[in-house]
This record gives structure tokens, sequence and C-alpha cells, in this order.
């Protein structure tokens, strides 16, 4: 296609048969200066219209998600932008100064957007009332409100809270679940669970960073990417978070693979997730479906202990169906010599999970069916 357009615009004398010698380098070099040109040119002009329809598309759904707005009217208000940015594309001929407006308008939305801040004084669903508190002196943990909901069925349940004391060198171990909830193997979610010896017998308290819901809210993906949801991370008793993803949504897949970290680091991982949670008490944050879900914070407090820190930028970690893949190409999960697909078989923990009964001994149990699951 280059080649045609120069011919079109360049003198016929410039193309010469390669094996003859040039009378004037420079005519030899034009044709190839002007075609990069304009190769260049086509690249930005491409990029600006995409970028263009990008930030057109976030402002219109910043729009319609806007906190200030109902519903309604947001609707009212997208649908009027579109067909304003619509009206000053195609009545300017000056295609710069369409640009410039379009930029003008999609910053004002973002000068109203950015004044929308995260609160903590919302009408919450009753599984989200209350913040946990873990509090750390040396190494006795303390944690106030550390849930157990039962459930009878997704709408019908009951959310009981409790205190747990234990020493912190009795960690023993953590692992990391994978929960697909759609046919789209990208869509996920994903949570910690740490393994700890009590006098009692083992215990494992599970550690998800959640989308923090009102009532009569539900999750949507791209609601997540327009502050409609505050982020909070639920401690609770593993029996709550494993058992709700596999007695109470039956149609869910859930891998449970366990992380090949020392007890020590299991430990550190834990003392920084406390921190993390009283952080988010004194200065809530918005969930992002992007740049603030589950896997990105399991990812933070992952790099502090790793030797090879996973990349927030890589797709697999961004999209959390996704995000075992990395844990194992970077060695944290997985058996020396063995490949993802057999880990991934015998990690795979739903359906032996609703086979039993969820009862106090319902974690031990699961460990004991789960293939290589190096439980004793």
């Amino acid at each position: 296609m280059c080649v045609l357009v120069v011919k079109s615009r360049c003198p016929q004398s410039q193309f010469r048969n390669p094996f003859l010698p040039m009378s004037d380098e420079s005519d030899n070099l034009r044709p190839s200066r002007w075609c990069i040109k304009r190769i260049g040119f086509l690249f930005l002009y491409f990029w600006a219209w995409v970028s263009v329809v990008l930030f057109s598309w976030w402002a219109t759904s910043a729009i319609y998600y806007h906190e200030f707005l109902p519903r309604w009217l947001g609707l009212i208000f997208a649908i009027a932008f579109v067909a304003g940015i619509a009206a000053v594309l195609v009545k300017l001929k000056k295609v710069i100064v369409a640009r410039a407006i379009v930029a003008g308008m999609i910053l004002l939305v973002y000068l109203t957007w950015i004044w929308i801040t995260p609160r903590t004084d919302r009408v919450w669903l009753d599984q989200h009332q209350r913040f946990a508190t873990i509090s750390i002196q040396e190494n006795r943990v303390s944690i106030t409100g550390l849930r157990h909901t039962k459930y009878v069925t997704e709408q019908n349940y009951k959310t009981e809270y409790e205190s747990f004391d234990f020493d912190l060198n009795r960690i023993r171990s953590v692992w990391f679940f994978v929960q697909r909830f759609t046919s789209l193997k990208s869509l996920g979610h994903t949570f910690l669970s740490f393994e700890i010896d009590t006098d009692s017998g083992r215990r494992f308290i599970s550690v998800s960073a959640e989308i923090r819901c009102e009532p009569n809210e539900g999750y949507g993906p791209i609601r997540g990417m327009f502050k409609q949801y505050e982020l909070i991370y639920i401690i609770s008793d593993e029996r709550d978070a494993l058992g709700y993803r596999t007695h109470i949504r039956p149609k869910d897949r859930v891998w449970m693979y366990r992380c090949n970290a020392t007890p020590e680091q299991a430990q550190q991982m834990f003392r920084d997730i406390a921190q993390r949670n009283h952080q988010l008490q004194i200065q809530p944050e918005f969930y992002h479906t992007l740049l603030n879900n589950c896997t990105n914070n399991i990812v933070t407090h992952a790099n502090r202990l790793a030797e090879q820190p996973a990349s927030y930028f890589d797709l697999k970690i961004i999209l959390p169906g996704y995000s075992a893949k990395p844990a194992y190409k970077l060695g944290l999960i997985g058996e020396p010599g063995e490949s993802f697909a057999e880990l991934q078989k015998r990690s795979r923990v739903d359906e032996i999970a609703r086979s039993i009964d969820l009862d106090e001994n319902f974690s031990v149990n699961v460990r004991r069916v789960v293939p290589n699951s190096h439980d004793e």
C-alpha cells in the first residue's frame, strides 16, 4: 500500500533499477523518508481517534455511574454527553478544534468525578457491616470481628462474629484460592487462608479483599471501575469463605493451592495484611475492577516477600481468573517438575468440598482428600 501511494506522488525518475548506479543518493532516500513520515502520521492519527473513543467511553460511563446523580438522570446526561460529542465532531470542520472541545468536555467530567471520595458511613449489607480488627502485640495476635456466616441459601444466612487470639509463630502455612464464578475464565475471585496450630487443633483463617456492598447492591465488573464500591478485607473462618463458594454456589469452580512459603514468610505476610486492614479502616479506598481488586492486593503482600516480584501489568494478574498461572511461573505454587495442567487438576477442590459437611472439621477434612496437599 505504501509503495502505491509513493508512486502516485513521487516522480517516476525516483524509481530506478536497484542494480544500476544512482547519480544522486538523495533521490534514493526521498521516497523512503516520505513513506516513513506518512506511516508515522497515520499511526498518530489512528491513536488520536482511539484515544477520543476510549476517553469518551470513560466519561460517558462516569456520568452514568456518577454518585451525585440518580441512575435515571445519569442515563439522560450520558446520552446528552454522547450526542454533544457527536455533534462537535460532525459539525466542526477543523478536526483539531473539535478534538480540543471534546477533550475539554471529558476534563469537565473528570473534575466532577474526582470529588467523589470513599466513605465508611454508608448503610452496609449485613455481612459487611463490621470491619475486623487485627491487633498484634509482639507475637500475640488478637482478631475482633472474625466473621462466620452460616448460609441456608445465598440470600438466607446468619452472620456471626467472634474474637480469636493466637500466637503469630503458630501460623504454619498459607493457601491461595481461585474461584471462577462465570463461564468466562478471566473473571474470578482470589483469597488466602492461613493455617494456624491451636491447642484445640488446626484452624484456617481466610483473608479476602472484596467490594463492600450496600443492601440490594450486586457486583458488576464495569461498575467496579467507576467508584461504585468501597474495598474491604473480609477476615473470616474458612468455612465462610470456601463453604459459601462451594456449597451455596454449586456452579462455581474453585482451586486450592498450597503456597511455597515458609512459616516465617506466612507469618510476615499475615502481619502485612494486618497493617493493610488497619489502613483501610482509617483511610478507605475504592475497589477497582482492574487496579485495586482481590488479586492486586494479594500481589502487593506477596511481592514484599518474593525474590522475584510479580508484575502488576501482567494481564493474568489484572484478570483474577488467570492469576494461578503467574503464581506458578514464579514458583509460588506447585511442586518441582510439575506442569501447570497437573497442578490445576489436583488442586480443583469445589466438588470435593461439596461432599464434606460444613462442620468445625471442614477445612481439615478437605485437605485430607485433596491429592498431594502436603497434609499430614
